[in-house]
């Protein structure tokens, strides 16, 4: 299920009182700061939360994957721009919260295994072959 910015503004509502409006107006300037701080630095840190950075991809060329190539001829190439992404990292004490709050997975329980003969150790003599 996905958590829209509405969904986060009616529990910030719910919790705290106030209206959703409100709630949502405060969430897109948080949202906006955390953006421009993000870029103006490469990094942000929110202690208990998690670590925002920004990474950069370098320019390089691909072959277009939209184009059909005839045979014996070389694939279409583009030249892909830079860009940037932003990574989230949790923080160990958000894992933590997280791993506490959420229902453990029941384990399938797997079928019982026919426990394996052993061999026979036992040794023929020489005799015993013949």
């Amino acid at each position: 299920m996905t958590v829209t910015r509405r969904d986060l503004a009616q529990a910030l509502k719910e919790e705290h009182g106030g209206t959703i409006s409100g709630h949502d107006e405060w969430i897109k300037k948080f949202i906006d700061v955390l953006s421009r701080k993000i870029s103006e630095s490469g990094r942000v840190e929110i202690r208990g939360f998690g670590t925002f950075n920004l990474n950069s991809v370098r320019a390089h060329s691909t072959i277009n994957p939209g184009v059909d190539t005839p045979e014996g001829q070389e694939p279409e190439r583009i030249e892909v721009p830079e860009t940037y992404t932003v990574d989230f990292r949790p923080s160990g004490s958000y894992k933590e919260r997280l791993r506490a709050e959420r229902k453990p997975r029941a384990k399938a329980k797997s079928p019982k295994k026919k426990p394996k003969r052993k061999k026979s150790s036992k040794k023929r003599s020489k005799k015993a072959k013949k």
